[in-house]
């Protein structure tokens, strides 16, 4: 199969540049994606060609270029494609792993679990993978969720849904809490209808508030369960106001905002990827789903052996006898680390750090390139005699805690059971829908205050 059209590429300069791309190959074999006449990038087989029907445009988009992936690249990863086997339309998985290729041999991450955070993989309209916003794409055939008889308006959001839906899985509220959602537009809205499906879903009370600069969206975020609006000017600096305070915000003033006003948790759910609270990987620590907290936890029944990294010195920190400590060098650590657990990630459950350079260093160490000292999911401890806004709600016992995408599968089945929010987050959310061809100009309307989301439309549907 060969096909040929014209895309738009995000450059390093936050501008489109129209590029000639050519897919050609199948999906038994392998394909070849080649542009503007050289190959561009080399697939092997499990691949299906979708003709894409719609794309948003997120936050992730309009940092595409802080990122640290090469570019140009076709960007747009929140797409609806038609299979040209059978016609039907599909929602894609962002996460290119040999698991959504079908392949039989997976890498220790997807063994474990953890299929989304595969050392190896590509990410669709992120890292390498051409996006939604060219006319066609070459999607991994278990990425692909059928949607059904949903409305595209709420299709075209079950990527940034399913990523809300697993914030609040992996920070859920308790019984008579006030939890918060920071800067609620697009994600931060689409977090609001999850908690309070979510609410909805087990039964019990806890009150949602959203926290914004604009007046103008109040009654979005009310129709979608918000029980009150509290605007950000109006809350004192260092009043402790809510349990759980979910930051979409991408803005390094803004987490520091959450840290006073939280009194157990912040959970980060996008970054921008700039330094944050003089963490400089702090993109990467939302990426690898880590947390940030003040004291070591102990290790749950379920884990059979639990691994710590405490560098050379320690006094100040209780660690529990259930944990193996390794000290030294990292790499001589991980060396043994291997031994040890032969069958498991190399990586450590939980790392000890005194000063946020060692924050930064365990995130993303030069132990291996590009690779965190922790697992997917580990906490990094930290006990700073500097006193600043982060070390002093990691002393009280808050904990910074992280997610990113989600699954697809869940965050579908839980539409479905809610029909009537999902009917009111296509119609609330999406404020703007412009033909594929105006590219520029749709991705300039992202960035204003008076859009919500923005989605492409190709002609090709």
């Amino acid at each position: 199969m060969q096909i040929k059209f014209q895309a738009f590429d995000y450059t390093a300069a936050d501008e489109f540049e129209l590029a000639e791309y050519e897919f050609r190959g199948d999906s038994q074999s392998h394909w070849e994606i080649l542009r503007n006449g050289s190959l561009y990038l080399r697939l092997g087989k499990g691949y299906q060609l979708l003709q894409n029907q719609y794309c948003g445009i997120c936050s992730t988009d309009i940092s595409r270029r802080f990122l640290p992936f090469p570019l140009p690249q076709v960007i747009g990863h929140e797409v609806i494609g038609k299979s040209l086997q059978d016609g039907r339309s599909y929602a894609v998985e962002i996460n290119d792993t040999s698991w959504a290729r079908g392949e039989e041999e997976h890498d220790v991450f997807i063994r474990s679990g953890l299929p989304t955070h595969s050392p190896s993989r590509m990410v669709l309209g992120i890292d390498r993978l051409p996006g939604g916003f060219a006319p066609y794409l070459l999607a991994p055939q278990n990425a692909m969720v059928d949607i059904g008889e949903l409305d595209f308006r709420t299709a075209v959001l079950l990527e940034p849904f399913a990523a809300a839906l697993h914030a609040v899985h992996r920070c859920p509220p308790q019984p008579g809490e006030a939890v918060a959602v920071l800067g609620p537009r697009k994600l931060g809205s689409l977090l609001i209808a999850a908690l309070s499906m979510y609410r909805s879903q087990q039964g019990f009370s806890f009150t949602i508030h959203a926290l914004t600069r604009r007046t103008d969206l109040a009654p979005v975020y009310k129709h979608l369960g918000a029980d009150a609006v509290q605007y950000t000017s109006q809350i004192e600096s260092e009043q402790a106001c809510y349990s759980r305070i979910y930051d979409t915000t991408g803005s390094s003033e803004a987490f520091l905002q959450a840290l006073q006003w939280a009194e157990k948790e912040v959970h980060l759910k996008t970054t921008n990827g700039q330094t944050t609270a003089g963490i400089s990987h702090m993109t990467d620590l939302v990426v690898d789903e880590l947390c940030l907290a003040g004291n070591v936890p102990y290790p749950s029944q379920q884990t059979q052996s639990s691994s710590l990294y405490a560098g050379k010195q320690y006094p100040n920190f209780a660690i529990p006898p259930a944990y193996k400590v390794y000290t030294g060098e990292p790499k001589n650590a991980i060396q043994q680390l291997i031994k040890d657990f032969p069958q498991g990630i190399p990586r450590f459950d939980v790392a000890l750090a005194q000063n946020l350079a060692e924050v930064d260093d365990f995130i993303r160490t030069g132990v291996t390139t590009g690779s965190s000292l922790l697992k997917p999911r580990g906490r990094i401890v930290l006990q700073m005699v500097e006193k600043s806004v982060l070390s002093s709600f990691l002393a009280k016992g808050g904990v910074v805690s992280s997610s990113r995408c989600g699954d697809f599968h869940q965050a579908l089945d839980f539409l479905q059971q809610h029909p009537a929010m999902a009917k009111s987050i296509g119609e609330q959310l999406v404020s703007d829908i412009y033909p594929a061809e105006q590219i520029p100009l749709a991705y300039d309307k992202a960035k204003q205050k008076d859009s919500i989301k923005v989605v492409l439309q190709h002609t090709t549907q």
